[in-house]
């Protein structure tokens, strides 16, 4: 991939640190925008309903039964989700791999694939990186992976006019 200045080359090892900040990209992204947030809060509500009901009752199994199920919902699905993450990445044959990517005003080029920048729902700039959604996959770019703060502002030119980043 040659260096041009209507193309920008980005380059990141897929090593563990890349995959926990892609995880949490992701699982907020996911979790924020998603129908089962609703879900989890009504559970919630019934949770906590269930822990004044039970100590109104003296019931000590309804008690557990909503502890249990707020720390889980609190704590526990994002441990759960993650180990799952990390457990995939160490089958993963791109596993401490270096990962080329090219992009151009029209859009970037992903795993021998071309996501048009129109095509994607969207773009956010985060702390660590860019997210870049379409449909129901999500790819991760760390901050990383541009050699320089120019690249890294020529690629958020390729999509500024279309997407805000946050």
């Amino acid at each position: 991939m040659s260096e041009t200045s209507s193309s920008v080359d980005i380059s990141f090892k897929w090593d563990r640190d890349t995959i926990l900040d892609s995880f949490d990209a992701i699982y907020s992204d996911e979790y924020k925008n998603s129908p089962r947030r609703l879900v989890g809060w009504i559970l919630i509500a019934m949770a906590q309903f269930g822990v004044v009901a039970a100590l109104k009752k003296s019931s000590f199994g309804l008690l557990i039964f909503s502890t249990i199920m707020l720390i889980y919902w609190f704590y526990g699905k994002k441990y759960v989700a993650k180990r799952r993450a990390l457990a995939n990445f160490e089958k993963d044959p791109l596993r401490d791999k270096e990962i080329a990517l090219q992009a151009t005003k029209d859009g970037i080029e992903i795993e021998n694939h071309f996501w048009k920048w129109e095509d994607m729902d969207t773009v956010d700039e985060l702390e660590k990186g860019f997210l870049l959604i379409k449909g129901l996959k999500h790819y991760f770019i760390p901050l990383g992976g541009f050699k320089s703060f120019e690249d890294k502002g020529r690629f958020k030119s390729f999509f500024k006019s279309i997407y805000s980043t946050t």
